[in-house]
This record gives structure tokens, C-alpha cells and sequence, in this order.
């Protein structure tokens, strides 16, 4: 008897580019505007940082075997220059689950109007204080049980706040609560450093003055020279402020650390 002729073959037929396939399509499941939304934060990952998330592959079954390894680095770690909203939808766009990706194309289309520039509102000078004093007021409460003992406390804790904030928010505690936000003089991102250097500049006194209430509290020989350190940094501090009220409305820290605070008017 003649041989049967072999039936056909079960065979995956995918098309697209591998660099920008999402892994749902490269598996060649049912695929929808989720992996055009991945492949589009692909073109623009690679547009900016010059290399695709997924490395050259010739084979999908090496483009699922990359899927599966080590992520893509955040496109911020290749390029801090980046804004931080632009690239966290970016990086929102590779997500390998397509759950945790935008949705639909409405929903990536707003988040990116939302990252727009913004219009330059300078804050108002007493919106300015309320918000300094809103986060001096824990401070307050610290320095009331720790100066004592640990008289640095009150400062370091306000200090790694502000820094956890300005790395997160792209603004001070009390910024954010008030919605202001911190730019650069060329309306750019506020690093974290420039940020704490502002925060110095501003508020270097607060460490002088809990250690004036430590030794006034214990009677010490040096109360009054760490008291005179206090206040000659606190009316340094409060002589620059006086600058948020006249013309760019910048204060002295401002301006030596090359900031504006602004109205966020997202």
C-alpha cells in the first residue's frame, strides 16, 4: 500500500518584529490594543535610551525566553534626565503582565496630557508658609521629647522625609499636601540632592536650635553660643524668604539652589 500523506502540521504563525512583540503575542496568544500599547513604550524606550527593552532575537523562541528573564532596566536608571512622569508611563507601557499595563489607548492618552508641561504659577507667598509650617509642625512635636537625649533626632527625621518625598513626589511634605511643586530655573525636574540642598539652606538652624534647648535644658557653659549659631542661621533663613514676596517670588534658598516652587495645576 502506498504511504498515507502526512497530515498537515499545527504551526504558529506570528507577525510583528520581535524587539517590540509583547510576550502575550509572542506566545501567539489573543492580542489586543494592550500590545500595541506595549509596542508603542517600546519605540519610545528605545528612542531614548537606544537600546529595546528585549534584546535582537531571531527566534520566538528566544523572544519568550527573554520574557521570562530579568526585566528591562526603568528607562530613569539609563536616563535621569528623563521626566519622571514620561518615564514612568513608559515604563508602565512594558509591563510584561498586560493587566498592569494602561487598559486601553483613552487611558495612555490621558496619562500622557497629564505629563505635559505645565504652566509656570509661582506659589503665593503665604501658601509658601503654610506649607513650611505644616511640616515644621511634627518637628515640633519631636524636639519636644527628644531634645533632651537625642537632640539630632527632630532634624535627621525631617530631613530623610523630605528626601523620601522629593525622591517620590518631585516636592517637599508640605508641597505636596498644598499641591506646589519644585522645578528648576529651566523648568526641569528638582534632583534629590538639589532638593536637600535647598532644604539646608532653609532649615540648617533647626539642628543649632535643638541642641540650644539640650544644653539651656542641662545648665551647659555653651547654651549660648549654639543659641546665637540658631538664630543667626533662622534669620539668615527668614531675611532670604522675604524674596517670595517681590518680582520672580524666590527666596534666597531658592536662588542658590537654582529652584522655583510653583502651583501644580494638573
Amino acid at each position: 500500500m502506498p504511504n498515507a500523506a502526512p497530515g498537515p502540521r499545527n504551526t504558529l504563525t506570528v507577525a510583528g518584529t520581535p524587539e517590540y512583540m509583547a510576550p502575550e503575542q509572542a506566545r501567539g496568544e489573543t492580542v489586543d490594543q494592550r500590545a500595541d500599547i506595549y509596542a508603542l513604550g517600546a519605540t519610545f524606550y528605545q528612542l531614548l535610551t537606544a537600546k529595546t527593552p528585549v534584546p535582537s532575537v531571531s527566534q520566538l523562541e528566544e523572544l519568550i525566553r527573554a520574557h521570562h528573564g530579568p526585566p528591562p532596566p526603568k528607562l530613569r536608571d539609563l536616563r535621569p534626565d528623563v521626566p519622571r512622569e514620561l518615564a514612568a508611563i513608559i515604563d508602565r507601557c512594558l509591563i510584561r503582565d498586560r493587566k498592569g499595563r494602561f487598559q486601553t489607548h483613552a487611558e495612555l492618552v490621558a496619562a500622557l496630557r497629564k505629563a505635559l508641561p505645565q504652566p509656570e504659577v509661582p506659589a503665593r507667598p503665604m501658601v509658601r508658609v503654610l506649607a513650611w509650617l505644616l511640616e515644621l509642625a511634627p518637628v515640633g512635636v519631636l524636639v519636644r521629647f527628644a531634645f533632651g537625649m537625642m537632640p539630632w533626632a527632630p532634624f535627621v527625621a525631617y530631613l530623610f522625609a523630605t528626601a523620601a518625598s522629593l525622591a517620590l513626589l518631585g516636592a517637599t511634605p508640605g508641597q505636596w499636601l498644598l499641591r506646589l511643586r519644585l522645578r528648576t530655573v529651566a523648568d526641569g525636574e528638582v534632583s534629590t540632592a538639589r532638593g536637600l540642598a535647598r532644604f539646608a539652606l532653609q532649615n540648617l538652624w533647626i539642628l543649632p536650635a535643638c541642641y540650644f534647648l539640650q544644653a539651656a535644658f542641662q545648665g551647659s557653659m555653651h547654651a549660648d553660643l549654639v543659641g546665637y549659631a540658631a538664630v543667626g542661621l533662622a534669620a539668615l533663613s527668614l531675611l532670604g524668604s522675604l524674596g517670595a514676596f517681590f518680582g520672580k517670588r524666590q527666596t534666597l534658598h531658592d536662588f542658590l539652589s537654582g529652584t522655583r516652587t510653583l502651583v501644580d495645576t494638573r
